[in-house]
């Protein structure tokens, strides 16, 4: 008889860093989720690792903050900051820019 591997449960997998990332833009769940089309209780499951968040939806947060799909699994580093920043201020009109107002918002935490 075959052995079957089993997939770790998702508490046992390295959770995304929603909460810090959301948090560095003054995100709200309800702003989040209207943004992504979904609910405010599917993003704060995705927050709480009650809900794995699926790879598209990942892409979608990533293009929302400007950043790579592999960044939400980590903190947010100086370095992404700094560009995050940089790129708002270089090219303020430009899709990746954010409103000043969440620019002095990180800036006042970091």
């Amino acid at each position: 008889m075959a052995r079957t591997r089993k997939t770790p449960p998702p508490a046992a997998k390295a959770p995304l860093r929603l909460h810090e990332w959301f948090e560095l833009f003054d995100l709200s769940d309800q702003e989040v989720a209207s943004r992504l089309g979904v609910t405010p209780p599917t993003v704060n499951r995705w927050i709480n690792g009650e809900r794995q968040v699926k790879p598209h939806v990942q892409a979608r947060i990533a293009t929302m903050l400007g950043i790579s799909p592999e960044a939400l699994w980590r903190s947010p580093t100086p370095e992404d900051i700094a560009g995050i920043i940089s790129r708002s201020v270089a090219d303020p009109a430009g899709p990746k820019s954010l409103p000043p107002e969440i620019i002095s918002h990180i800036l006042k935490r970091h």
